[in-house]
């Protein structure tokens, strides 16, 4: 899904039109292009449980929290 925000203008028709000239986000794959291509460790590795994270857009600062 594509969307248009602007600070600059609240005139619909012109964001609509906008909206219209940017591409298509049907099937596109994006996910192998921001993904990590290493796997890493993070935490006490000699706690009692472990998770595995896919990252499929994950920030590294939502797994320190």
């Amino acid at each position: 899904m594509n969307a248009v925000i602007s600070s600059e203008t609240t005139d619909l028709n012109f964001l609509k039109e906008e909206l219209k000239q940017l591409p298509s986000m049907k099937g596109l794959e994006l996910a192998s292009k921001i993904s990590t291509k290493k796997i890493y460790d993070q935490g006490d590795k000699n706690a009692s449980y472990k998770v595995a994270v896919l990252d499929l857009g994950v920030k590294k600062s939502i797994l320190t929290e």
